[in-house]
Order: C-alpha cells, then sequence, then structure tokens
C-alpha cells in the first residue's frame, strides 16, 4: 500500500544527539513509505552538515525571528509537507516499534478519523525504564492528522485545536529528553521557554516536565514493553 503520510521532525540543531535521531526517523519514513521533511528552526541547524542525509526527502528552512519556539515556526514547517496526512515528532522522541508497525499497516486510514493521539513515554535512566508519575505518564500527544488539521497552535506547548481526536493507547511515542540532556541543559531549555511565555518553562505544571528530579520528588519508573523497543 503507497502511504500517504509525511513524518515531520521540526529542529533546531541543538544537542549531539540530533543527527543520530534525524537519521533514524528517515530510515523509519523510508521503512513505512513516508516522506520525511525536516524543518530547520535557524542558522545552527540549516547550516549543518547531516542536512544532506539520503532519506531526507525535503528540508525546509524555517524564520521565527530567532524565538526558538516550535510554534511560532509549525505551520511554516507544515506547508512543505505534500501528503494527504502529517505525523510530526520532535528531535529527541522515536516511534515505538509497536506505532511503526501500526503506522506501516495503514489503520489510521481505514476509518473516517482525522485526528489521532498517542500516550508519551519519558524515558528515565536508560531505554528499558520509563517515568510513570503523573503528569508525565500518560502525557498525551496529538500529532498524527490530516494536513489541514496539523497546524494552528498559536501559544508555547499549545494543544492541538482540533481536539484530541482518537487516543491510541498501546502505541507510544518515546521520548529521550531526559537521556540527551543533563539538568543543566533543561534549565536553560526551560529558562527559554520561559522567557517566551510565563510559566511555559518553571510554571507549576511545566516545571515537571524539564526538572523532574527537582519538581517530582521521587521518581516512579516502570519497565518498558517488549513491544515498545526499538
Amino acid at each position: 500500500m503507497s502511504s500517504k503520510l509525511s513524518v515531520l521532525c521540526v529542529t533546531n540543531g541543538d544537542g549531539q544527539h540530533v543527527p543520530l535521531f534525524v537519521q533514524r526517523l528517515a530510515e523509519i519514513a523510508r521503512h513505512i513509505r513516508a516522506e520525511f521533511i525536516l524543518g530547520l528552526d535557524g542558522e545552527t541547524a540549516q547550516q549543518a552538515g547531516w542536512v544532506n542525509l539520503p532519506d531526507i526527502t525535503r528540508t525546509i528552512p524555517l524564520r521565527a525571528g530567532g524565538t526558538g519556539v516550535l510554534e511560532d515556526v509549525l505551520d511554516q514547517a507544515i506547508d512543505g509537507c505534500d501528503s494527504d496526512w502529517i505525523l510530526r515528532l520532535d528531535d529527541d522522541e522515536m516511534p515505538s516499534a509497536a506505532l511503526v508497525r501500526w503506522l506501516d499497516r495503514g489503520d489510521y486510514m481505514r476509518g473516517s478519523e482525522t485526528v489521532y493521539s498517542f500516550e508519551r513515554a519519558y524515558l528515565w535512566g536508560n531505554e528499558e525504564h520509563y517515568i510513570t508519575n503523573d503528569p508525565l505518564w500518560p502525557d498525551w500527544q496529538t500529532r498524527l492528522t490530516v494536513r489541514e488539521r496539523a497546524g494552528g497552535r498559536r501559544t508555547v506547548h499549545a494543544g492541538s485545536p482540533w481536539g484530541a481526536g482518537t487516543m491510541v493507547r498501546g502505541l507510544p511515542i518515546m521520548h529521550y529528553k531526559f537521556l540527551v540532556r543533563n539538568m543543566e541543559q533543561r534549565m536553560v531549555i526551560a529558562r527559554h521557554y520561559e522567557r517566551s511565555q510565563p510559566g511555559a518553562g518553571l510554571g507549576a505544571l511545566f516545571s515537571k516536565y524539564n526538572l523532574p528530579e527537582v519538581f517530582l520528588g521521587n521518581i516512579d519508573t516502570a519497565e518498558t514493553r517488549k513491544a515498545w523497543s526499538q
């Protein structure tokens, strides 16, 4: 079955992990017969040598006035996608093996739904464990939609204006944020969000997503399910 899917990743190129994650996402997109679109947010990303990886379908230079906030450039990146459906993943995320199989089968196109949300698992310590504390689990993310419903997010951390749609369990997005960035690096990002929108980085809610070892207290984990392994 020919895919009608664009896998979209927007990155500012910040972090040693980015080239590897971009390569892995591009390979996954090729495997499921999707185009892979890489949105390049700023000069660091636009001038990186790895933007010429062979499995990248297209790169899109993005213009946000240097804000470094995803929502300021997301609609531009979506305009660079040609497919009927868009799956957006961050540069520190990977689809679980179960999600890849589901996408490969084209299950999302079989009904009338146009918006899908997935659980996001924050890996902790290693790839075999994820945080189970609220609100980091299940942290529902609206990431797969028809093209016409992929954008429209106007504020930092904004949810989809089209709602959560169908919430699919057991096909999580694996979040490597706490494996690829130490606490000091995450504090820098949190302060950046805080400058963009008060509360978005160090507020009562979002501080837990950036610095769980400080604001969660005890961190509870569970073993990553076999079906989630990469």
